[in-house]
């Protein structure tokens, strides 16, 4: 018996590919191999499947998709376009703001909570006229072997935090603090989510 049909009680999976939606993928790669009998699974991350986080519960080999945070609201959406905005363009550049981030103070934390607006269940949204995501057709290209993606954030977001960085021009200490408090800002986010589905399930 595979792993996919113990985790899948009365599914066969000999000989056909299913789809297996994109947090539940997550989930299982990580609760099916970890040594825990009972746990909550937590996934977050840019999109997939038009959800952006999705949670439940792994008990033996089953495993349980209880919530989502659905499109557009995005934890990772909202990193990205912070990363974009303080001048790093690259897919991938979002390791430079959190090295940046510890050179920073968190003073634009109650910004960032403009923002990221927290949920009594712990989810997330994101104040969507910050973003442009959600109404305009971002650019998604190739070049050069990797991958290209339009600016996400609004002129709303230069209106709360002042200009935007230019790829090239000088960090300065606002930059540094921008980074700090993304940075903070995220794991806030994140720990609620925690912090709520462990109240909820105990586990």
């Amino acid at each position: 018996e595979s792993e996919l049909e113990q985790a899948f009680p009365g599914q066969s999976f000999r000989g056909t590919i299913h789809r297996v939606e994109h947090h539940l993928a997550h989930l299982a790669s990580c609760f099916l191999v970890s040594p825990f009998e009972e746990a909550v699974a937590v996934s977050v991350d840019g999109f997939g499947d038009f959800a952006s986080a999705g949670w439940g519960v792994g008990k033996g080999a089953g495993l349980t998709l209880d919530g989502r945070v659905w499109f557009p609201h995005s934890l990772g959406a909202f990193y990205q376009a912070m990363t974009q905005f303080i001048g790093f363009p690259h897919y991938g550049d979002e390791y430079k703001v959190m090295g940046l981030a510890p050179y920073g103070e968190p003073k634009f934390l109650d910004e960032m909570r403009k923002i990221v607006l927290l949920k009594d269940d712990g989810g997330f949204e994101l104040d969507l006229s910050y973003f442009r995501h959600h109404r305009e057709k971002i650019d998604y290209e190739w070049s050069g072997g990797s991958p290209h993606i339009g600016t996400l954030f609004s002129p709303a977001l230069e209106d709360l935090l002042g200009p935007a960085r230019e790829k090239d021009e000088t960090l300065d200490q606002r930059h540094r603090d921008i980074a700090r408090s993304v940075q903070a800002m995220y794991e806030e986010a994140f720990f609620h989510l925690l912090e709520k589905l462990h109240a909820r399930y105990g586990l």
